[in-house]
């Protein structure tokens, strides 16, 4: 069984990747903040209220950290429109586990396996990170691009501009 579980991820990632990707070909530089923001993600979702960035803010680009913490400052009671999806997973449901499915230049394919709490889904979402390299070489978070076509740095912009 410790050998099967060993390879799983490997077969979930070569079934998930597109057939024109390289699967699971992400530099560990792409991979780790990936990785390190979908455990704050998972970590964090069973705690009231709106999520505090200040722990993830050297995962995200400037740009995407200060659109987030503003949207998640709108008051839904105000009038206007507010953040009422999780943007890591494109869902209101919860983040169960991520799989880094492969990369393309500066862009990560990644599959979000989410659900109810305690049931995941039968299909994850798929994402596509957009990552940007600082200036000291590291990659952060920069966009997340959906399935159904929008960026999360337009809708967040569209948001904050009501």
């Amino acid at each position: 069984m410790q050998a099967f579980r060993q390879v799983l991820p490997f077969l979930a990632c070569a079934a998930l990747a597109p057939p024109s990707a390289l699967a699971c070909s992400c530099s560990p530089a792409i991979e780790t903040p990936i990785t390190q923001l979908y455990r704050w993600q998972i970590g964090r979702q069973d705690t009231p209220g709106r999520p505090e960035l200040k722990s993830i803010q050297n995962l995200l680009s400037p740009a995407l950290y200060q659109d987030l913490s503003a949207a998640y400052q709108l008051n839904p009671g105000e009038g206007r429109g507010y953040l009422d999806f999780d943007p890591f997973s494109g869902t209101q449901v919860y983040t169960h586990n991520v799989l880094v499915v492969g990369c393309s230049g500066d862009s990560a394919d990644v599959a979000v396996f989410t659900g109810l709490k305690g049931r995941l889904s039968e299909t994850p979402q798929r994402l596509s990170l957009q990552m940007q390299q600082t200036a000291d070489g590291s990659w952060v978070v920069g966009d997340v691009s959906y399935p159904s076509g929008f960026q999360l740095s337009s809708f967040l912009s569209g948001l904050l501009k009501q």
